[in-house]
């Protein structure tokens, strides 16, 4: 059945197709809820994701740094991983929450950047915000944050075998 569609298609009106259930290809993705944070700790470095759809499902992320890096430079690795993900799912508006008062006042250009090792960073944190619709920065106390520390805590402490790149 799928051959005989594809070698035979319906045209429609300007080289479109017809098709009955058009509603169901015409979707939005809504807004996207995002919390972020980073950490260095003796254990190393890590930063966390909790990524929450339109729908209300979660979806959490720790992710181990295997580099050298400032709690500040954690932060906005948990930031961009995050936006990157998004970006790849097509979400084009998101709520971005964090703990970090640095981070979410450069991007809402409140702040000014002085570190120069943190330029980069927010240069193209900036990038990535420009291929959404609609992002929004939210500073959150660090008790709300409570899941997201929890799984960079687990994130810092695993251990990468040498020789192995994640």
């Amino acid at each position: 059945m799928s051959d005989f569609c594809a070698e035979n298609p319906i045209e429609g009106e300007g080289g479109k197709e017809d098709f009955p259930d058009k509603d169901i290809l015409d979707f939005e993705l809504g807004t996207w809820n995002m919390y972020f944070d980073g950490v260095v700790n003796q254990y190393r470095n890590g930063i966390r994701i909790l990524l929450i759809t339109p729908e209300g499902s979660h979806m959490p992320l720790a992710i181990k740094l295997n580099f050298e890096a400032t709690n500040n430079m954690a932060k906005y690795e948990a930031c961009i991983a995050r936006m990157e993900a998004l970006q790849e799912l097509g979400v084009k508006e998101a709520k971005v929450f964090g703990d970090s008062t640095l981070v979410i006042a450069q991007m809402q250009k409140l702040w000014k950047v002085k570190e120069e090792h943190l330029k980069p960073y927010q240069q193209y944190l900036e990038d990535l915000t420009k291929t959404f619709d609609k992002i929004e920065y939210t500073i959150i106390p660090r008790a709300p944050n409570q899941f997201t520390d929890a799984l960079n805590t687990l994130a810092s402490r695993v251990e990468i075998p040498k020789g192995v790149w994640t």
